[in-house]
């Protein structure tokens, strides 16, 4: 899975200001990529979302989650789902061990972006 091609015009966005908004979609946006079937595949299977990310790409969304203060969090996470995606939402809810899923997401993702 290969990031957006806007990522570049995060570094522009994060100078304006609006870099945490947008940032609290990455894995919402990678979410958006899948299918519902392979949602729930991801969720049994144990399947990691983000871990056909580069570590080139990790370094890139390293610097702009640094530069954006970002927090990645369940309830933001879900909020944005639930607003945007509420089919995938449900997924997550309603799938043994979805919640459990997806906290290990974000923890892989707030590890590999050094957000403590």
């Amino acid at each position: 899975m290969n990031l957006p091609k806007n990522i570049e015009s995060l570094g522009k966005i994060i100078s304006f200001g609006f870099g945490p908004d947008v940032l609290k979609g990455f894995i919402p946006a990678y979410l958006g990529k899948i299918s519902l079937d392979s949602a729930i595949e991801y969720i049994t299977s144990g399947k990691d979302l983000l871990a056909n990310v580069s570590e080139n790409d990790w370094i890139v969304l390293k610097k702009v989650a640094k530069a954006a203060k970002l927090e990645i969090s369940y309830s933001h996470i879900m909020h944005e789902l639930e607003e945007t995606r509420p089919d995938l939402w449900s997924i997550i809810l309603s799938t043994p061990g979805g919640p459990e899923w997806l906290n290990r997401q974000i923890y892989y993702c707030r590890e590999k972006l050094d957000i403590k």
